[in-house]
This record gives structure tokens, sequence and C-alpha cells, in this order.
């Protein structure tokens, strides 16, 4: 448990505080709103890897997760945007990608982030 948490979990952390950190505008977003995108991202994250049988469950649901609360965080006090946010669930999924996997699979990632942005979008 202890090396899943220094090799998978925690550079994901530190990649979800590090993009919402830099993306927090002055009004803040509710918890349940935060909570949905990062299930909708994690969700998509875990079906896009089972669709093409590649990565473990685990680390599709993290990298996932972290483009949920990447256009979370890019969404706060804005008009949601359909190309933003494929844009910042991509640009998230495949930087949390490269950090989980060692740049094994960076296509994927961003395609797999940016369905997990506009269905965000679409749910809003």
């Amino acid at each position: 448990m202890n090396i899943i948490l220094k090799k998978r979990l925690l550079p994901s952390l530190i990649v979800t505080g590090l993009i919402g950190a830099t993306l927090i505008p002055a009004k803040p977003a509710s918890a349940d709103r935060l909570l949905k995108d990062v299930g909708i991202g994690a969700a998509t994250g875990v079906l896009s890897g089972a669709i093409t049988k590649k990565g473990a469950t685990v680390d599709n649901a993290i990298n996932g997760a972290v483009s949920g609360a990447a256009v979370n965080a890019a969404n706060r006090g804005k008009k949601p945007k359909l190309v933003r946010d494929a844009a910042v669930g991509a640009a998230a999924s495949t930087v949390s990608g490269v950090i989980i996997r060692r740049r094994k699979r960076p296509v994927q990632d961003a395609v797999s982030g940016a369905i997990g942005g506009i269905l965000i979008n679409r749910t809003r």
C-alpha cells in the first residue's frame, strides 16, 4: 500500500493541488459540484480504460478524477464553455497520466480527459 501511495496517489494529488491553486478564481465552488465533477471524471477514466483494455482501473480512475477536478476549478465563477472544459480535461488528464504511467499513453489520456470535460460541461 505504501508503494501505491508514493507512486500513484501522491503525484496525482500534487497535480490536482497545483492545477486547483493556479485556476482558483474569487468565487468558490460548492463541494457537491466538485464531488460530482470528480465522480464524472473518474467514471469516464474507468470506462475509457475498460473499453481500450489498457491501464489499471485505479490509475484510470485517478487520472479521470484529476481531470474532473481541473474542469471544476476552471469553471469557478465563469460560465462553462465546451471547448475550455474539453481542453482543461485533456491537459489535466495528460499531465496526470505522464506522472502516473511514465509517458505510456498520453494520447489516450488526452482523449479520455477531453471526453470527461465534455460530459461535465453537458451536466451543468
